[in-house]
């Protein structure tokens, strides 16, 4: 048994996974789609291909308020500030003293080095060349080639007068200020002198910019101040004091970058305000610059909507959303609706209403460029009772007003600028859903229809008055407005009339407007059961008086409850003569069979009658009342004749299969089956006889546990007890006899009841 039980619970652990895996899967391919409409799609088209200098084709009016940066301009100026903002170059003071003293410490050297190598002796010497100019490199601190510097200074014997002069020359490099490598010209200078701190503002030509600038700058020295030997030694000399002067300024790059954030925090952002409803380029004119900044500035604005990122996380938001919104209907609503079938219905209603919302508005802006009207006026044409009066017609009240909530929040944050329109979306979308709550014929959907229509004027005008920008709406677009919305509860209507069918074959539900007509008496399955089974029909039509009566009394589907018991017998066309209410001729055909093979007749018609539900397409509803309205009752007659002949019968052999009752619509079919069966063999149908008779019957059914699958309560008990009770005297009220009445020649004897 243990091995049983856990079997059955793990197949239904995994029947209810799978379900909910494919019931996610449902949500990513919405999410994605519901993405998807987040695009701007209307900016893409509009602004593709304008260039400044060419004519404008439409004229573009803007959709919502933007108060942007104009970054490109912004950039340039801040381009601008930045060439004007001068560079912080530092002047190393110290650096003179430590240059002078390696040059006087290494001539010093040398010179006493070239006392023993003299120069016309040894300079012909390889070997000897190379070892002095070795100790020249390093004692100097050379960088370079300079070879010939070398051999003119041992020449003159590393002399003090040509140490001076180079000294001179040396001082007047580093006191101008050296820097290593270039810097952009025709720029601000701060040029500050470490470590004094001291600072004066200059530009570039009072430094030596660069080891180029340096050979200039010497070689120019050396022609004006430079002695005979140094003017004739030039090109040599230049290229020493190049290698020899190491740089003594440098850009503070720090101090710069500090310099010129200070001067960028107090330039002013360029921003460009551009009102909804103003017209930003006219049709006709040549798109000058200012114009397309704005246009751009638009476009850029909207064009965020599409970035990578944004859609990504909008996708995780809406399955998200989508997830939470199952769960906790599925867990805190007892009534949602949480198939998957059901599921897929909802998110396609909500799914088309945000497509369409986009694609109204993609249209309204691409009319309004050309007839200068407010560009989301075609968004309120769009039928938005439609989704409540689907979800509603399809589901229940619960189901409906929590799917509404849910399409509003999506709506809102697709469109996130136009609140308006979400106050109106759920607003019509709640009061399609309540005025086809009570939904019986096609003339009750048209009255739905103006209803909403009316209501929808009612909101518009609300609505306009909470927008206080006159000049943005015209008071002819008000009004075109309001007509518009009211027309729309119409059409709200004749769509749903439409769609219905459709969405009943693609989908199998049954609507009350399939119920109504199936209603209808002369619908040729009643037919058939009339001139089959007369007493079947009267019964049955009985039953739907009760089962109407009483579910009015409950507040729940009136229509639902008296066709499911129009149908509820249909299984016994085929064999009719086997029940009681078709024997006309007093008749029974169970005397001739054992109470097990009249059990299997009586029970058969329940099965017969789905089968005949299923043949003629009556719907799922129909069906699960044919198929549960007996419940597992048990067919008292037979078992007691059984009993008789066999005292060990078995009970469960004749009850019926099942399943009990899942809808309280059902319940009152059984309940009202049983009662009217029983009191057409009461003798004295007296209103107090009546009313015992009810509750037993009921309270029987009840302690069956018949009714514990269905939602009915103990509150709704003692109402269809009322209920039934009522309709029953008003069926099986006391008649009067009308009196003898004698004339002349004959006697007339008028006994018609009342």
């Amino acid at each position: 048994m243990k091995k049983v039980l856990d079997k059955n619970f793990w197949f239904k652990y995994k029947e209810v996974k799978t379900e909910r895996f494919e019931i996610f899967s449902i949500f990513l391919v919405f999410s994605l789609l519901l993405t998807l409409t987040a695009i701007p799609y209307d900016v893409l088209f509009v602004f593709k291909g304008l260039r400044v200098g060419e004519k404008i084709g439409k004229n573009i009016t803007a959709q919502r308020d933007y108060y942007a940066i104009d970054m490109e301009a912004f950039e340039k100026r801040k381009a601008r500030v930045l060439r004007g903002a001068p560079l912080v170059i530092d002047l190393d003071s110290e650096s003179l003293n430590k240059e002078l003293e390696k040059l006087s410490e290494g001539f010093e050297k040398l010179r006493k080095w070239s006392q023993s190598f003299d120069y016309t002796r040894f300079a012909v010497n390889p070997e000897k060349s190379a070892e002095g100019y070795e100790i020249f490199s390093k004692l100097l601190d050379i960088k370079g080639n300079v070879f010939d510097a070398f051999l003119t200074f041992w020449a003159a014997g590393f002399s003090p007068s040509v140490k001076s002069e180079i000294e001179e020359m040396v001082i007047s490099v580093l006191e101008k200020g050296y820097i290593g490598t270039g810097v952009e010209r025709d720029r601000k200078i701060v040029k500050r002198t470490i470590p004094e701190y001291t600072e004066i503002y200059t530009d570039e030509t009072a430094f030596i910019n660069g080891k180029d600038e340096l050979k200039i700058f010497v070689s120019a020295l050396v022609d004006k101040k430079g002695s005979d030997f140094l003017k004739k030694n030039t090109k040599s000399i230049v290229n020493f004091i190049a290698n020899f002067v190491e740089p003594n300024c440098k850009v503070n790059v720090a101090e710069t970058d500090k310099r010129q954030h200070e001067i960028l925090s107090r330039i002013a952002p360029n921003y460009i305000v551009i009102k909804k409803g103003e017209i930003v380029a006219r049709k006709g004119e040549i798109l000058q610059q200012t114009v397309a900044d704005k246009l751009r500035i638009i476009k850029e604005e909207e064009l965020k909507k599409i970035s990578p990122l944004r859609l990504v996380t909008l996708f995780i938001v809406f399955v998200s959303l989508s997830w939470i919104f199952y769960m906790v209907a599925s867990a805190s609503v007892k009534k949602f609706a949480n198939d998957k079938k059901s599921i897929t219905l909802i998110v396609m209603t909500i799914l088309f209403s945000l497509i369409f919302v986009r694609l109204f508005m993609l249209t309204g802006t691409y009319i309004s460029f050309d007839y200068n009207f407010y560009p989301l006026i075609m968004v309120f044409f769009f039928p938005y009772a439609l989704s409540g009066m689907i979800l509603r017609l399809f589901f229940n009240t619960e189901t409906a007003i929590i799917s509404v909530f849910f399409m509003t929040i999506l709506m809102g944050i697709n469109f996130p600028e136009h609140y308006y329109l979400l106050i109106f979306v759920f607003s019509s979308a709640f009061l399609g859903l309540h005025f086809i709550s009570y939904l019986y014929t096609r003339g009750d959907l048209i009255k739905s229809g103006g209803k909403t229509g009316l209501a929808n004027a009612v909101i518009m005008l609300i609505i306009l008055a909470l927008v206080t920008d006159k000049e943005t709406i015209s008071m002819s677009d008000r009004i075109f407005l309001v007509t518009g919305v009211f027309f729309s509860g119409f059409l709200s209507s004749v769509l749903l009339i439409v769609l219905t069918p459709f969405i009943e074959y693609v989908f199998k539900y049954t609507t009350n407007i399939t119920l109504f007509e199936l209603s209808n008496l002369d619908n040729p399955l009643l037919k058939e059961l009339l001139l089959k089974a007369p007493g079947t029909y009267n019964h049955s039509i009985l039953i739907g008086t009760l089962a109407e009566a009483a579910a009015r009394a409950i507040k729940v589907n009136p229509l639902l409850a008296r066709v499911s018991a129009y149908y509820h017998d249909i299984g016994k066309i085929k064999k009719p003569e086997f029940f009681i209410e078709n024997q006309m001729e007093g008749y029974n055909k169970h005397e001739e069979l054992t109470p097990y093979m009249s059990v299997l007749v009586v029970l058969s018609h329940v099965k017969d009658g789905i089968e005949l539900a299923k043949q003629h397409k009556l719907g799922q509803p129909i069906i699960d009342a044919i198929a549960q309205h007996h419940g597992t009752r048990l067919v008292t007659y037979f078992y007691a004749k059984a009993l008789k002949l066999d005292p060990s019968a078995k009970e469960e052999n004749f009850r019926y299969l099942g399943p009990k009752p899942k809808t309280r619509e059902v319940a009152l079919i059984m309940m009202a089956d049983a009662v009217e069966a029983a009191c057409r063999v009461l003798d004295d149908p007296s209103p107090s006889r009546i009313k015992n008779l009810v509750k037993k019957i009921i309270q029987d059914i009840f302690l069956d546990g018949q009714l514990d699958e269905c939602e009915l309560t103990l509150k709704d008990l003692n109402l269809v007890v009322e209920s039934f009770t009522r309709t029953l005297l008003g069926i099986y009220h006391h008649r009067v006899d009308y009196p003898e009445i004698k004339s002349g020649k004959e006697n007339v004897n008028n006994k018609k009841p009342l």
